[in-house]
C-alpha cells in the first residue's frame, strides 16, 4: 500500500508542476502576443494593408518594367499622366542602378530632374495604393 501512495503522490506533484508551467507559459504568451490576440480587427487591417502594398509594388513593377498589359496598370498610368500633364516613359539604363523617368516633349524625350522624379514616383506610389485599396475586397 505504501508504494502505491508514493507513486500517486509523485504523479500528482508532477502534474502540479505541469499545471504551473502551463500557466506560466500562458502568461508569457499573453504578455508577448496579448495585444495582437485581443485586437483582432487591427491585425486584420494590418494584414490587408500589407497585402495592398504587395499588390501595389507588383503593379508599379509592371508600370516600370513591362508596360501597360493590365487594366489596373493602365488606369494608374493614365491617372498619373493626367495629374502631371505629360506623357511619361520609364526606363532602366543598362549600366545604371536607378530608374530614368523621361517626359515626352516636341523636341524628344528629356529626363526629369532628381526632385521631380522622386515627387513623381511618390505620387505614382500613392495613386497605386489608392487604386488597389479601392478594388480590393
Amino acid at each position: 500500500m505504501e508504494n502505491k501512495s508514493f507513486y500517486i503522490r509523485n504523479m500528482l506533484q508532477h502534474y502540479d508542476r505541469q499545471l504551473i508551467n502551463g500557466r506560466r507559459i500562458a502568461r508569457y504568451r499573453n504578455d508577448l502576443y496579448g495585444s495582437e490576440i485581443k485586437d483582432d480587427v487591427k491585425l486584420k487591417q494590418e494584414k490587408r494593408r500589407q497585402l495592398v502594398e504587395r499588390v501595389a509594388k507588383e503593379i508599379i513593377e509592371n508600370i516600370l518594367m513591362a508596360g501597360d498589359e493590365n487594366s489596373i496598370v493602365k488606369e494608374v498610368r493614365e491617372t498619373l499622366e493626367k495629374e502631371v500633364g505629360l506623357r511619361l516613359t520609364f526606363k532602366f539604363p543598362p549600366l545604371g542602378y536607378d530608374i530614368e523617368v523621361l517626359q515626352e516633349t516636341p523636341e524628344g524625350n528629356t529626363p526629369l530632374n532628381f526632385d521631380a522624379k522622386h515627387n513623381l514616383l511618390d505620387r505614382l506610389w500613392r495613386i497605386t495604393l489608392e487604386k488597389v485599396n479601392a478594388t480590393m475586397l
